[in-house]
C-alpha cells in the first residue's frame, strides 16, 4: 500500500471523525488491498481520483472537498460580480485553506513556491512594522485569482497583519543587496542577483518600493 500523503491523510481522518472513530477508513483500506490483488491497483486510483486534493476529479473537488472546506467554486464579490473558479483555480484555494503555516516567512514562501511550481515566482515580504505582508507576484494572475488575492482575503498571515499583492511580470532584471526572499533586510534595495534568480546578466537597480 502507497504512503499516505497529506491531503489524504486529512481525508481518512475525516471519516474516522464521521463514523465515531471505528476503524472505516481502515476497513475501505484494508479491502481495497486485497481488491488490488484480484483486480488491479484499486488504492492507487482511489488516492489519485478521491483523496488528493491535486489530482481528484472534479465531481471530487466540488462534492467532498468543497463541502469538507465549506467552501465553492462559484462566488460573489460586494460589487455582484460572479466567479467561477476552474479546477486548478479551486484546488489552489483548497490547498491555501489546507495550509498550516509556523508563522516563518519561510515556510510560507516554501508553500507558495510548490504551490505555483512553474509558473513563476510568489513570495511573501515583512513590511518590517507589523502592518502587513507584501505579496510579490512574478507571473500573471487570472481575473479569477485577482478577485481571490484582492477582494476575499485569502492569503495566509497572522491576525491583524494586511496585505498587499504587487505582481512584477516585467522582462527587465534588477539588482540588489539581501536575498531574493527575503529583501527587506535591507531598506534601500530589493535583492541580489536578477529577478528570475539568475545570477548573470544585465540588471536594473531597484528601491524596496520602486514600481519595476
Amino acid at each position: 500500500m502507497a504512503e499516505l500523503g497529506r491531503y489524504e491523510q486529512v481525508s481518512l481522518n475525516v471519516l474516522e471523525r464521521q463514523y465515531g472513530y471505528t476503524n472505516v477508513a481502515a476497513l475501505m483500506m484494508k479491502r481495497a488491498e486485497v481488491y488490488d490483488t484480484l483486480i488491479g491497483d484499486i488504492i492507487t486510483d482511489l488516492m489519485g481520483q478521491f483523496f488528493d486534493i491535486r489530482t481528484c476529479t472534479t465531481q471530487a473537488l466540488d462534492n467532498y472537498w468543497g463541502k469538507l472546506l465549506n467552501i465553492s467554486r462559484v462566488f460573489e464579490d460586494d460589487d455582484g460580480n460572479k466567479y467561477t473558479l476552474t479546477d486548478a483555480e479551486f484546488r489552489e484555494v483548497m490547498q491555501i485553506k489546507l495550509f498550516s503555516w509556523d508563522g516563518t516567512l519561510a515556510s510560507l514562501n516554501e508553500f507558495f513556491r510548490d504551490l505555483f511550481a512553474g509558473r513563476g515566482s510568489f513570495f511573501g515580504v515583512d513590511s518590517q512594522d507589523m502592518t502587513y505582508i507584501r505579496f510579490i507576484i512574478g507571473f500573471e494572475l487570472t481575473d479569477n485569482e485577482k478577485a481571490l488575492f484582492e477582494k476575499f482575503d485569502i492569503l495566509p498571515r497572522p491576525a491583524g497583519i494586511g496585505a498587499r499583492v504587487k505582481i512584477i511580470t516585467s522582462d527587465k532584471k534588477f539588482f540588489g543587496f539581501g536575498k531574493y526572499e527575503s529583501y527587506t533586510e535591507s531598506p534601500i534595495t530589493l535583492s541580489f542577483g536578477t529577478y528570475t534568480q539568475e545570477p548573470l546578466g544585465a540588471g536594473q537597480f531597484a528601491t524596496y518600493n520602486d514600481e519595476v
